[in-house]
């Protein structure tokens, strides 16, 4: 990652980052945060303006990734989990409950992370076209869930 990249960083990226590190590596754990994310995306829609788009391409790459119908570079599974760590955790440094300003950091966190691998979140759209369909984020088999760390 470039220094520019590393200035730009949003405060609280690296600790949920480091919590991404470990669950990246653990199929269960990567399933239940999916599953928790997209809960919470559901329940503030209206909360997350233009940020929406970006966190269900997130959630959709990680999913693809997990059910291993796609693969990508480990720094992308990496910050694309630390994105959805932060943004299920209510406490994070701008509590959830805080009317409109709630969600402002997880808008940041979100945005640094499409920038920082932005590449790869084309590569995966451009895969979700010619598989002329989008992965399905509501369903996660159990069977499905393979965990590939070499890509």
């Amino acid at each position: 990652m470039s220094s520019s990249s590393e200035n730009k960083k949003p405060r609280g990226f690296d600790g949920a980052k480091r919590k991404a590190e470990s669950f990246a590596g653990d199929k269960g754990k990567t399933k239940k945060l999916i599953r928790e994310a997209i809960d919470k995306a559901k329940k503030n829609k209206g909360s997350l303006g233009k940020v929406w788009v970006e966190l269900q391409a997130l959630i959709r790459l990680l999913k693809a990734w997990l059910i291993g119908k796609y693969k990508t570079p480990w720094k992308t599974i990496v910050f694309s989990s630390a994105a959805l760590i932060y943004f299920v955790n209510p406490l994070d440094l701008l509590p959830d409950f805080i009317p409109v300003l709630g969600f402002l950091d997880d808008a940041s966190v979100i945005a640094f992370v499409i920038s920082s691998v932005r590449t790869d979140i084309k590569d995966f759209l451009n895969w979700e076209k010619k598989e002329e369909g989008i992965v399905d984020v509501e369903i996660i088999e159990e069977t499905d869930i393979k965990i590939d760390k070499t890509s």
